[in-house]
């Protein structure tokens, strides 16, 4: 029950971690993917009332889809845990055409993570 009850004061907290990398002077592209990444699955895993270790992408699809979570917000979801596995696991895909991380696209991954938490939040799962 206390784990439901502050999953959103946490992930709140998280999000302004990620928020604090991101302005950094240099910014640590795979420090901020990783709060961004701890920050969906522990909330998650907080909400369902299961262990975040070892919680995959495909789990969190079926503990939401279990709980009549839209597509959209799981879609929006999987490609931002996707992403952010992407850009920690596979720093020189950063250096692919089309897949620069700059600080923006760092702020609108921090604002499409703020707002699928919302949605899910809304949800009441």
């Amino acid at each position: 029950w206390a784990r439901k009850k502050l999953a959103y004061n946490m992930a709140r907290k998280r999000l302004k971690q990620a928020e604090k990398t991101l302005w950094e002077e240099k910014p640590d592209c795979g420090g901020f993917y990783s709060f961004v990444a701890s920050c969906l699955t522990e909330y998650v895993a907080d909400r369902m009332n299961v262990s975040a270790a070892g919680l995959t992408v495909a789990m969190i699809g079926n503990l939401l889809g279990a709980k009549g979570v839209d597509d959209e917000t799981m879609h929006s979801l999987e490609k931002i845990l996707e992403e952010s596995d992407c850009a920690r696991y596979a720093p020189r895909a950063l250096d692919a055409p089309g897949a620069t991380f700059t600080p923006d696209k760092m702020a609108r991954i921090l604002e499409k993570t703020r707002g699928v938490i919302d949605a899910l939040e809304r949800k009441k799962l």
